[in-house]
């Protein structure tokens, strides 16, 4: 196990939100790389408020099928990227080299768009019982980059062929919105949201009106369908499985599955993200130590909600398996 402390320095009242990078901080402390795509443990940890009167949530990104083959998707991407050039040239590949992208959009600050100017701070490098940074080299501490030279419509809002041939880059996240920055004409991308990426790779997989009434007839008149039919209490079961399609009657809804269609936990197309609250802590003054439960974090990148009653800081110290596993 390794324990990793983090200052949060100038804390306002109320809600805080900032994103702590574990992957980052064990490379920093333990002098190797720890790779960032993994799923990292957390065994449990503890929070120390001076005013006595912090709350913090923690959250990280839903672990779920889709967010991890969005997550590899991204990764084998940008490996692909550079295999070509290391082929060519295997002296040129970085002793470091890693996939290393954000857990939100909202880590991108002060890049993001006026209506998101309130961004996460990221905090990547553990400090000591004084609350002194450990050394590091601030070149080794970015986010993975992408590169193409593709042709492609450079008006993202409308239809207009207008194609930019130059070099794009940007960096990646994993929850939440591409990021564009530039005029309507000539945008370019900042940030590619992982998971929105991935979900616009699918095939729409909306099943409404898929099952039309000619073939709900040919299937409920065929023999071997209607074997056990007595009565009309067959043909009820199988019109209740698509009565939420048709709208009336008794919803059923055997026909839909419970999770949305398009837009899968972590990543809602609607605008709206999605984290995993994994474990909390509350100081008060009777106790201005609280110890909060292990948990896990796809890229040992944790998101903090931090209320504080008046301004100040917080330690929180993780403890923290170095070993991340394979996702």
């Amino acid at each position: 196990m390794t324990k990793l402390k983090f200052t949060i320095d100038n804390l306002s009242t109320g809600w805080n939100e900032v994103v702590i990078n574990l992957p980052t901080a064990l490379t920093i402390k333990e002098r190797r790389l720890h790779r960032a795509c993994l799923d990292y443990e957390i065994r449990g940890g503890y929070l120390y408020d001076t005013n006595n009167n912090a709350k913090v949530k923690f959250a990280t990104a839903p672990d779920n099928w889709a967010v991890r083959a969005a997550l590899k998707r991204g990764r084998n991407m940008w490996l692909e990227m550079h295999r070509e050039v290391f082929k060519n040239n295997p002296q040129l590949k970085p002793k470091w080299h890693d996939f290393k992208p954000a857990l939100s959009v909202m880590q991108h600050f002060p890049t993001l768009p006026a209506g998101l100017a309130l961004g996460y701070e990221t905090h990547q490098v553990p400090n000591d019982i004084f609350d002194t940074n450990a050394p590091r080299n601030e070149q080794g501490i970015t986010w993975s980059v992408f590169t193409t030279e593709d042709g492609r419509p450079a008006n993202l809002i409308s239809n207009q062929p207008v194609v930019d041939v130059h070099k794009d880059e940007w960096t990646s996240h994993l929850i939440g919105h591409h990021l564009t920055q530039g005029t309507e004409t000539q945008q370019k991308y900042t940030s590619v949201g992982l998971l929105e990426s991935w979900i616009n790779s699918r095939p729409d997989m909306d099943p409404i009106n898929t099952i039309s009434d000619m073939e709900l007839d040919r299937i409920t008149a065929d023999p071997l369908t209607m074997l056990f039919n007595d009565g009309d209490a067959d043909n009820e079961i199988i019109e209740n499985f698509n009565n939420a399609v048709q709208g009336d009657g008794d919803q059923e809804g055997d026909a839909f599955p419970a999770y949305h269609l398009t837009s899968p936990v972590g990543g809602m197309l609607d605008g709206n993200v999605f984290y995993e609250e994994q474990a909390a802590a509350c100081t008060t003054a009777q106790s201005p130590i609280s110890y909060f439960t292990g948990f896990n974090a796809l890229l040992g990148q944790i998101l903090l909600r931090i209320n504080m009653s008046d301004s100040g800081s917080v330690d929180i110290v993780f403890d923290v398996d170095p070993k991340g596993a394979s996702i």
